[in-house]
């Protein structure tokens, strides 16, 4: 069952939910993550990747994905570490989001 105060952000631009996720050098999880949010039943989520100066494919991963799902917003930095990267993140997901989820790169959604 849905709570009340989630059911509200349900069906309008402000999504209820902000995922944050750090990537670096991530290109071999990254997928498996970004999938795992997109494959969530409830849809009032926003997915925030902030890739942290990675030298591999995560950028380009990242990038091709939210081509494809306009949920998902990618931000690049140089490398400064995870927590940069997460604070980064927070500060730019929806102002009107109910709940924050920092998730890993390497880590999924069930």
């Amino acid at each position: 069952m849905i709570p009340e105060k989630m059911r509200s952000s349900i069906g309008s631009d402000i999504p209820c939910i902000s995922i944050i996720t750090s990537a670096y050098n991530g290109e071999n999880s990254l997928r498996q993550c970004i999938d795992s949010v997109r494959s969530q039943t409830f849809t009032s989520w926003e997915h925030i990747i902030i890739d942290d100066g990675s030298k591999d494919g995560s950028r380009r991963l990242a990038e091709n994905s939210a081509l494809e799902d306009s949920r998902l917003r990618v931000f690049i930095q140089p490398h400064r570490g995870a927590p940069h990267a997460r604070n980064r993140g927070a500060r730019t997901t929806n102002v009107g989001s109910q709940y924050f989820l920092f998730l890993d790169q390497e880590d999924c959604l069930k």
